[in-house]
């Protein structure tokens, strides 16, 4: 049988379960790090919501000791399972991706309900939130995409993003592994690209970073 709230760690050729007590050992071997830089442990994944039986007691156990949390998370989970594991963090990196609910379908294959419900309540909570979208060519680009995103996430409470431009590092990884690359040729894009659509946001009320 497996230890009792285990996680587990796959590789392309083994399989490897840590307990709880083996990532907060881990974790708290940075300690004196995490105190002289002001930083923490931030959990992420793969989606690390997906982990209820799991999170909230890592989260538990590394305040006890005094370290602060974060996750990244697209936050598509249920809201039982998003307030169990939130109400324990200091900080949520919440990836947002588009503002329009059938492109984020076709381009994601999931819905934003979810995602906005999930960050409504954060920020409602008084938890520390930064949407993070990253700008994709030809999905969420244009300067009508800024505007519209920063009205929604005005809607949602926030008043701050993180934009992610686009970068093709993926391109050779995937020929590699014989996949498809959509963007195959789309030349990776820079803060400087992207001033104009920043600025869309500043307009709205929305302050905009890279």
């Amino acid at each position: 049988m497996p230890p009792t709230n285990a996680r587990a760690v796959r590789s392309p050729s083994r399989e490897k379960r840590y307990t709880v007590d083996e990532i907060l050992e881990y974790c708290l071997q940075d300690k004196p790090f995490y105190e002289d830089s002001g930083g923490g442990v931030t959990l992420s994944g793969g989606e690390a919501m997906l982990r209820p039986e799991f999170d909230p007691e890592l989260l538990d156990r590394l305040h006890q000791n005094g370290i602060d949390t974060c996750i990244e998370t697209e936050a598509y989970v249920r809201p039982e399972t998003f307030d169990a594991v939130s109400e324990r963090l200091d900080h949520l990196l919440i990836d947002m991706k588009h503002w329009d609910p059938r492109r984020h379908q076709a381009g994601t294959g999931v819905s934003t309900e979810p995602i906005l419900h999930n960050t409504r309540h954060a920020i409602a909570m008084g938890k520390d939130v930064l949407v993070r979208t990253p700008v994709i060519p030809g999905f969420n680009d244009r300067a009508e995409d800024a505007h519209e995103m920063a009205r929604l996430l005005l809607k949602a409470g926030a008043t701050r993003v993180q934009l992610l431009p686009f970068h093709n590092y993926g391109e050779n990884k995937d020929a590699l592994l014989d996949m498809a690359y959509e963007l195959r040729g789309t030349d990776s894009l820079k803060a400087s690209d992207l001033e104009d659509f920043r600025q869309a946001y500043a307009d709205e009320g929305v302050e905009a970073f890279f």
